[in-house]
Order: C-alpha cells, then sequence, then structure tokens
C-alpha cells in the first residue's frame, strides 16, 4: 500500500546501509546489484504491497550476498553463470546459503522471505509447467531438495517447493548431499562458504551425470523446438488467405467493384487522453470520396499513467528548528534556512500590519476552546464514599455514630479522560497561496500550537511546496517543518519567522507525497488518536509534469482513511478541489476566516 511507501524506502535503504551499499530506484522493472549498488523499480501508485516487500526481501538478500559471497570464487574458475550448468547450480546453493545465514542473524529477513518467495515460486511453477526440458526438470529438482533442507527456516517456501513435479531419479541423486548443503547453511567465513558450495556444485553435476567444465549446450530455437506447430500454422494462415479470396469474389459486382453493405447512420463515443488532444485537427477532404456515416465523439479520458514516489534521500526537508536540512542536502536549498531575508522580514512585517489586528475574534476562541478542555481535563474528586483516601475534612463524621453517614470519610481521585492525541497540521505553501492566504495559514499555525501547548497535545506544523531537480528534470518534494513533534516548544515569534522563511519559495504543491511524509512521520507518535489536517486551496500540481499526480494523491488519501490509523481532514481555502479527495473536509470562503475553522475542527475531533 502507498502508505508504506516511505517506511518501505526507509528500510531499504537501512538494509543496503549494512554493507554500505546504495540504493537506486529506476523506471526499469530489473532489480541488480554491481556490487557498490542496489538497483530497484521506482514506487508508483500501481505498486502493490507484494511488491514493497518483494523489493524489502530482495534487498536483504542481496544485501546477504554482498556480507556472505565471494563472487571472485567466478572470475578466479572462468565461470559464467548464464552459461555453466555448473555456475547455474552454484548460483542456486550459494543463494540457498546466504538467505538461510541472513535468516538466523535477522528474524525481519525471515518474515520478508516467507512472504514474498511462494508466491514467486508459484509463478515459476506455472510458466514452466509444460516445459519438459531438461534445465527446467533440474531447476525443479533444485527447488524440491532446497525446500526439504532448509523447510525448518522457511515453511511456507517449502510448502510452494513441494508443489513442483518431482523426477525421481534427480530427488534421489540430490538427497545425498543433505549433509553438505547443511554445513553449507552454517559456514559465514566468505571465502571458504563460497568454495563450498562451488564444490558441492561440482559434485552434484557429476553426480546427475553432465559435466562440470561444460557449457551448457545451447537452447534449440523456436524454429526448430516448434517445426510441426510452426507448419501447420502455415496451413492455417494459407487457408484464411484461401478463404478471404473466396469471400472478396462474392463481394464484387461488375469489373472488380465491391459490392456496399448496407450500413446505418450512428454517432460512436471513443475515450482520449488529454494529451492526445493537440495531436487532433480538423480536414477538410476536397476529393469526391464518400463521407462515412460513422460519425466519432471525442470524449477525454483518464491518462494512464502511475505517478512514481520521490526516494526518500530526495526529499528535501528544511527543519526551521534545528536550523538544518534534514535531508536533500544535495540540493542547493540552504538559503531557505536564512530566516532574516529581505522577503522573510516582509512576510512578518505584513502579517503585524494586516493579520494582526482582525484575529482577535480567533484570539477569544482559542481562549474558549483552552478554557473548556480545561475545565473538561482537570483532575477531580469523589467525596463521601467508604473507600478511598482518608478525607481530613469528613472526620467529624466518625463521632456521629450514624449508620451510612459516619464511615464516608474518605475521597477517591478521578483521573481525568487523558487526550492522548497528536495533531499535523500541513500547510500547502505552493505560489497560490502567496498574500493573505499564506498570513492566515500563519496565523491559524500559530494559534494551533498556543492551544496544543496549552493542552499538552503533541502538535507538528509544517509546509509543503515542490523544487525542481534540473538533472532529472523532476520536481522534488520540499517539506517544511516550523514545529517537529520532537520539538518540545516553538514561540509565537519564531513559528512566524520560520513560516515567512518559506514563503521566499512557493511554487508547485505534490500533495500526495507530501502527505504521505507528514503521515509516515505522525504514525511513529504512540499517541492512541492521530489527526492530520491537510490546508490547500487547490488540486495538486507539480512544478514540472503533474501528469498522474492528481490520482496518486487520491489513492494515498483513500488508503488512509480506509485503514483508520489517522484521522485526515481537508480544509479547502477558498477553493472547493478538497471535496474530491476527501472524504471528510470543508471549506473556508473567506481567508479571515481559518482560523477559526481550523480551531472549530480540531476541538471537534479532540472531543469525540
Amino acid at each position: 500500500m502507498l502508505t508504506n511507501a516511505i517506511e518501505v524506502m526507509s528500510y531499504i535503504k537501512a538494509s543496503a546501509g549494512r554493507s554500505n551499499l546504495g540504493v537506486i530506484f529506476e523506471s526499469k522493472n530489473h532489480p541488480r546489484h554491481d556490487g557498490s549498488t542496489i538497483y530497484l523499480p521506482k514506487i508508483t501508485s500501481s505498486t502493490t504491497q507484494e511488491e514493497m516487500i518483494e523489493m524489502m526481501a530482495s534487498t536483504d538478500h542481496e544485501v546477504a550476498h554482498d556480507r556472505y559471497s565471494d563472487f571472485e570464487i567466478l572470475k578466479e574458475k572462468k565461470i559464467d553463470v548464464t552459461k555453466s550448468v555448473v555456475g547455474y547450480v552454484w548460483n542456486f546453493i550459494e543463494d540457498s546459503r546466504v538467505n538461510y545465514i541472513e535468516a538466523k542473524e535477522y528474524a525481519g529477513f525471515r518474515d520478508l522471505w516467507e512472504q514474498s518467495t511462494p508466491q514467486l515460486l508459484d509463478k515459476i511453477r506455472v510458466a514452466s509447467k509444460s516445459d519438459e526440458s531438461l534445465i527446467t526438470k533440474l531447476v525443479a529438482g533444485l527447488i524440491r531438495w532446497d525446500s526439504a533442507v532448509s523447510g525448518d527456516m522457511f515453511p511456507l517456501c517449502a510448502a510452494a517447493g513441494f508443489r513442483f513435479s518431482e523426477n525421481k531419479k534427480i530427488t534421489k541423486t540430490l538427497k545425498t548431499f543433505d549433509k553438505k548443503l547443511i554445513a553449507c547453511q552454517n559456514e559465514v567465513e566468505k571465502v571458504k562458504g563460497s568454495a563450498m558450495t562451488y564444490e558441492l556444485a561440482r559434485e552434484i553435476v557429476i553426480a546427475l551425470g553432465g559435466n562440470p567444465d561444460e557449457e551448457t549446450p545451447k537452447p534449440k530455437s523456436p524454429t526448430e523446438e516448434n517445426e510441426e506447430s510452426k507448419e501447420t500454422e502455415g496451413k492455417k494462415s494459407k487457408e484464411r488467405k484461401e478463404g478471404k479470396e473466396e469471400s472478396s469474389k462474392k463481394i464484387k459486382e461488375g469489373e472488380g467493384e465491391e459490392k456496399e453493405e448496407e450500413e446505418d447512420w450512428c454517432i460512436k463515443e471513443v475515450e482520449i487522453k488529454e494529451s492526445d488532444l493537440d495531436k487532433l485537427v480538423t480536414r477538410h477532404e476536397l476529393d469526391k470520396t464518400k463521407m462515412s456515416k460513422v460519425g466519432l465523439m471525442y470524449s477525454v479520458g483518464k491518462e494512464n499513467s502511475s505517478w512514481a514516489i520521490t526516494p526518500i534521500d530526495n526529499f528535501v526537508v528544511v527543519n526551521y528548528s534545528n536550523n538544518k536540512l534534514d535531508s536533500g542536502n544535495t540540493y542547493n536549498t540552504t538559503e531557505l534556512l536564512n530566516t532574516r531575508s529581505s522577503s522573510a522580514n516582509f512576510f512578518e512585517a505584513s502579517y503585524h500590519e494586516r493579520i494582526i489586528p482582525s484575529l482577535l475574534a480567533s484570539e477569544n476562541f482559542a481562549q474558549q476552546i483552552r478554557k473548556e478542555l480545561q475545565i473538561r481535563f482537570r483532575v477531580r474528586y469523589e467525596y463521601g464514599i467508604k473507600k478511598g483516601k482518608l478525607d481530613v475534612a469528613r472526620l467529624a463524621r466518625i463521632v456521629t455514630k450514624a449508620p451510612g453517614y459516619s464511615e464516608r470519610v474518605f475521597k477517591k481521585k478521578i483521573d481525568a479522560t487523558d487526550l492522548n492525541a497528536a495533531i499535523s497540521v500541513l500547510i500547502d505553501m505552493s505560489g497560490s497561496m502567496s498574500g493573505d492566504k499564506a498570513l492566515y495559514a500563519a496565523g491559524s499555525a500559530i494559534l494551533v500550537n498556543k492551544v496544543c501547548q496549552v493542552l499538552g497535545v503533541a502538535v507538528e506544523i509544517a509546509g509543503f511546496t515542490d523544487i525542481i531537480n534540473t538533472d532529472i528534470e523532476k520536481h522534488v518534494p520540499l517539506h517544511y517543518l516550523y514545529k517537529p513533534f520532537n520539538t518540545a516548544m516553538v514561540r509565537e515569534e519564531e513559528l512566524l519567522r520560520y513560516i515567512g522563511a518559506s514563503s521566499t519559495h512557493m511554487i508547485g504543491n505534490p500533495d500526495g507525497e507530501n502527505i504521505l511524509y507528514a503521515y509516515y512521520r505522525l504514525m511513529k507518535r504512540k499517541e492512541k488518536k492521530k489527526l492530520l489536517i491537510v490546508m490547500s486551496d487547490g488540486q495538486p500540481a507539480a512544478s514540472g509534469s503533474g501528469r498522474g499526480l492528481g490520482g496518486f494523491t487520491s489513492k494515498v488519501i483513500a488508503e488512509i482513511e480506509k485503514l483508520k490509523r489517522v484521522d485526515i481532514y481537508g480544509l479547502g481555502l477558498m477553493s472547493n478541489d478538497v471535496t474530491r479527495y476527501y472524504k471528510n473536509h470543508s471549506v473556508v470562503s473567506n481567508v479571515a476566516e481559518i482560523p477559526i475553522k481550523l480551531l472549530e475542527l480540531i476541538e471537534r475531533k479532540l472531543f469525540v
């Protein structure tokens, strides 16, 4: 699921870091490891949860190879695993060895491998079902053998492995090497372990009647293997051709003129993409060709494109409270940390001049919320009870010796219901927010910060836009942390200064990716109740090509709403676009109403 995407990328980065390996997410789906970098397909809006689990498992597997495998043995023995039978068998046994070692050391890998590999084995089995070649039989035999030996560590993989067809001769031969495979799986030293698997691979090839020094025979070409089926197809093709000629004769009239079939007038609807509209031109036919009776009516359909999630390392995160870039330090954005620039000063001056005078109603409302919540969650006592802590003020009752009265001299503390909540406020800081929208958003953030500080509610206030990476000609999410969860307190003047500094760079608004990042941070909190409020004044739009971003954002929000781990709410600022994306939403038609609307929302959600 997309809500796990950032967590998955963080996991992959951390796992690869165990061997100082880099990670690159690329467009092609060809996972590989070149010795210094692991290459994985980009996570997009079409990536499934199963595929993400497979990516994590594959990363752990490649890291295990880097830690425990000695690939120099292939160069030393001049083995090409794509051509040599012994090379292929060695690669299989070495995979089994490093997987077993990694699973013993790290239970997380074992769980991931068990979740992803059984489905992969089933796909291989189904795809090779009709293939009776020797290499396919060998693959099936090796999988069944490894399933038996490694079944204690990977029981689900073993169950899938045993579904492969059995060749009794291969099974009997491989079974004699059980103890040697187990010995390999318990050898963690790189050079020694890989040498053991190489020798075992040679012994297996010899035992199966092969020559370990011989290259794999070239597979037959499709022509050689399917000669009979090709001849059959040729006959069918000839028959179809003859049939067409016969049909052609039947529809001819006179000197080769075809008989025009009767056709009704009709309109056919054709769905096209927006990007195709500019390719359509109206052309006048000046020849004497008859006009068709079929008209085409075009409607604009959805683009069939997937939005690729930006790798977590490429996110530009400006943490103002720490005065540093938390990530994305390869981009020249250090100027954003300058909270005393002329633009930031202008923003602050405008706030004091134009916004503060109109925030009186909002300030009063914030005070009401604070008082109401404090009263509601104030510690209280129950008095005049028979058990509890002795109440000195009621000791005189003891001397009355009145049944049912004199023994009621105790009190009991009634703990207030803890709010136990964490709130994340995410503000759209794109170009369209310039002016009063950004100023009132700043006022809202300041008021929310005040209320949450008094109540002791964990709060994070952030903004978002993007930046163009000219190297790849693609946007990169830019996330402003004005008040992070892990910063206990940010003063009003500091918060205003931070938002003012970020107002110097307001471009696009890739909502989906920034919502994912805010959600990822919020999910790390231990509070029972989690609320994510997104304030936006328009639909998602990246600085570069935003194709697929709207659908991606919808999918992200829908997943969060479905999981119900976080209560997500869209607050539209003078725009109804939030109604298209959020199930729970409201729209502010006047910027001066933003603070009160936001505070009302938080009050309502905290009291639920």
